[in-house]
């Protein structure tokens, strides 16, 4: 499970630093709010249901992050995947 810090940070800096934690108990996310980033966002179709979207901090397109969105209805978009740089 992942959990909602997470899930906020890779989209405001586009990358998950450590702190924020994927499931259970853990350290929290940081209590101040960070900088924002300037992320650049593309996306990808991948069929008629299933859009990738990338967010990279600006200058940095080799470090950028994925989230798979699958359609589940006529409009109703599920976050179902994240893919991290590597």
């Amino acid at each position: 499970m992942i959990q909602p810090e997470f899930i906020i940070q890779a989209l405001n800096e586009a990358k998950a630093e450590k702190g924020i934690t994927v499931g259970g108990s853990g350290p929290q996310g940081p209590s101040a709010p960070a900088e924002k980033k300037d992320v650049e966002w593309s996306s990808e179709r991948k069929s008629a249901d299933l859009i990738v979207a990338y967010g990279a901090e600006r200058g940095k397109p080799e470090a950028r992050v994925g989230f798979v969105l699958e359609r589940s209805g006529f409009a109703d978009w599920k976050l179902t995947a994240i893919r991290m740089p590597s």
